[in-house]
């Protein structure tokens, strides 16, 4: 196992698994890229455009030891004075419900032409928080962690793997026309997110009870007693916040004009806690 951290954590540390927050995280799910082109896009990731079936970045490859379907990415069109050609990347959004997050993956290396690389990086607000990056060809799949301590609160991240080839003098490839040295592609599964969260001081936790749930409406929040909802967000399953209330009493909010799917709700607490939780709307 792989493990990079950036941020040393308070002593007293355990790992608490909440809700699913990377959208599609085993990758089982894909759609079609449109009526014509019959290459697919797993849902709730951003694909780039497609250049052609040949030299697309993205592929949907076969993994019997996790579920059914891993996500390969790979460079893009080679160029006429390159291996390799411009990268190529998919991304995707998700909410952390703490400063303090842990993601888990298994990622394999198929191919490698240095000075290709893959690269899988966490950023948020315009600043990169981590990556990991690898230059060695790995045989079966193998376990890396990201371990992330946000410096504030922050509604959504973004979670972008990335193939590429770079600009190496050393290699003579001129930095014009698409000119990129290298290759790679690197397959990833099972993406897992943890909060990791100071034992002494847990300050997030769910909601006691959403109900009805599902609903076709309004939903109603009950907290645990004597703490006031002090502010209530809601979002979509890929992580886009839908609407916002403060010191709304009682504790609800109204679905209604919403479509039928999963929502994620946060609550900011009197108690300075903040609390999740998911409903389904019909």
């Amino acid at each position: 196992m792989k493990k990079l951290k950036i941020t040393i954590l308070p002593i007293l540390l355990f790992p608490c698994c909440l809700l699913a927050q990377i959208p599609n995280a085993d990758f089982e799910l894909w759609l079609p890229a449109d009526l014509f082109d019959p290459d697919e896009y797993p849902q709730y990731w951003v694909a780039p455009p497609h250049l052609g079936a040949e030299f697309y970045p993205i592929e949907k490859v076969y993994n019997p030891n996790m579920g059914q379907y891993a996500l390969k990415v790979k460079n893009t069109m080679p160029s006429p004075s390159s291996v390799g050609g411009a990268p190529g990347d998919i991304m995707t959004t998700f909410m952390p419900s703490s400063q303090h997050f842990r993601l888990s993956m298994d990622v394999k290396y198929d191919t490698i032409v240095p000075p290709g690389r893959a690269r899988i990086e966490i950023k948020g607000a315009g600043f990169l928080y981590t990556y990991w990056v690898d230059e060695q060809i790995t045989e079966e799949m193998e376990t890396i962690q990201l371990d992330v301590e946000l410096p504030t609160a922050y509604d959504a991240l973004t979670l972008r793997i990335v193939a590429l080839g770079v600009y190496n003098p050393d290699y003579g490839t001129p930095p014009f026309d698409g000119g990129y040295d290298g290759y790679a592609e690197i397959v990833v599964d099972n993406i897992i997110y943890e909060n990791v969260v100071s034992a002494e001081e847990a300050m997030v936790g769910e909601v006691e009870n959403l109900f009805p749930n599902p609903t076709s409406g309004l939903v109603h929040i009950q907290l645990p007693e004597g703490v006031e909802a002090e502010q209530m967000k809601l979002y979509n399953i890929s992580g886009a916040l839908l609407c916002q209330k403060r010191n709304a009493l009682p504790a609800a909010l109204d679905l209604s004009g919403l479509p039928a799917g999963i929502y994620q709700l946060l609550v900011m607490g009197s108690d300075g806690k903040r609390y999740w939780g998911r409903v389904v709307k019909k």
